[in-house]
């Protein structure tokens, strides 16, 4: 413990470096995560869409959506969400999942809707989880 301390002291700068390095990375982590519960497994998801009627919004390209997707979801591109903001007030009072492919880009929009109002929350790991949970996805 002394040689510790003693490495500190004569290398603080290399020490705070490594802090605020360890620090910002668990910041990070916490922000992507959905801090707050914001993000959801398959089976999460499930209990929300059967118990609490939430509205999924599919951020995936219209073609991607065509090949599947989660039963009952809306399309968003996430290219058109800014467009499309008026068309989701109906569902401000209905926890709404967000996802994507892959879990990445709907962790910013489930923030921007949370901060309209809405509860909103995330289906980690996007429609690739939900395939690997093998549940069903819809392609009609």
């Amino acid at each position: 413990m002394h040689k510790l301390l003693e490495f500190s002291g004569n290398h603080w700068l290399i020490v705070s470096l490594l802090a605020i390095g360890v620090i910002w990375m668990v910041v990070e982590e916490l922000r992507h995560q959905g801090i707050g519960g914001g993000r959801k497994s398959p089976s999460q998801i499930i209990d929300l869409i059967n118990r609490e009627d939430a509205v999924v919004l599919d951020l995936r390209s219209a073609d991607d959506f065509k090949e599947g997707r989660i039963a009952g979801a809306i399309s968003v591109p996430l290219a058109e969400f800014g467009k499309n903001l008026k068309k989701l007030e109906k569902y401000k009072k209905r926890p709404v999942i967000v996802t994507c492919q892959n879990g990445q880009k709907s962790v910013q929009i489930m923030h921007k809707l949370k901060k309209l109002g809405y509860t909103a929350y995330v289906l980690g790991g996007g429609v690739a989880a939900w395939k690997g949970a093998n549940l069903p996805l819809v392609t009609k």
